[in-house]
């Protein structure tokens, strides 16, 4: 019974976060001022979503799923919703790094084939120093150092 109140509560919040963003997209359009206070909420509204999922589920995989997508909100990786995304922790370490594979999640709300993810970039988190890199942005397809700007 207790994990199924989590797993409402977990999708609950994505709903709220959903709405809000839709919400914070009406409010907003046209408004080129407001484009940084709609870019923060919607940080703030992701954090809280993955906050939330991150209390329900402990595991080690789990806890790099909440990370990268911490690192994805964060350095703005992607623009599909969280909720579109899917994390594949990779078992073996790369050069040190615990890879996160990062593929589109369809069906539902997100739309597509559910029969199709594709992937559309990886996360590498270093294990000894936690320097995140990402081939997200990369011209030559190599994961790279993220760094904000």
């Amino acid at each position: 019974m207790k994990n199924s109140y989590k797993s409402e509560h977990s999708h609950i919040s994505i709903a709220i976060y959903c709405l809000c963003i839709v919400i914070l997209s009406l409010f907003n359009q046209g408004c080129s001022e407001d484009v940084a206070q709609k870019s923060d909420a919607g940080d703030f509204i992701s954090r809280h979503v993955v906050s939330t999922q991150a209390e329900s589920n402990n595991t080690p995989e789990n806890k790099f799923i909440n990370q990268a997508k911490q690192i994805v909100t964060k350095y703005k990786l992607s623009e599909l919703p969280l909720i579109c995304l899917k994390f594949d922790v990779q078992e073996k370490l790369f050069e040190g790094k615990r890879i996160i594979d990062v593929r589109e999640k369809h069906g539902g709300s997100c739309g597509g084939d559910p029969n199709v993810s594709p992937r559309l970039f990886s996360i590498g988190i270093e294990q000894s120093t936690g320097v995140i890199w990402s081939d997200a942005k990369s011209m030559l397809g190599q994961l790279e150092r993220l760094e904000l700007k």
